[in-house]
């Protein structure tokens, strides 16, 4: 859920976050982290790297469940965009 309420509020998270809004900005910067890490990967593990997070999650264990869900949220909203919902 954590995913999907930044990915819905990011705009307003940020805008509180310049104002001081700590929580807000904590979830920014995790925001921003699950992008520099899914760029990492990929240069890594190359651009299939989400078909091995069961293996990433063996050293990136927390890094792959916030991956993932990151990367569920972003097929659900691709699909309810294609659906036009």
């Amino acid at each position: 859920m954590l995913v999907h309420n930044m990915f819905s509020s990011i705009e307003q998270l940020k805008l509180k976050a310049t104002h001081g809004d700590m929580s807000a900005r904590i979830k920014v910067e995790i925001y921003g982290l699950l992008f520099l890490l899914h760029e990492a990967n990929q240069v890594g593990l190359g651009v299939n790297y989400l078909s091995k997070l069961d293996e990433l999650s063996k050293v990136e264990g927390a890094w792959s469940m916030l991956t993932k869900a990151m990367w569920k949220e972003l097929d659900r909203r691709d699909v309810e965009k294609k659906l036009g919902i």
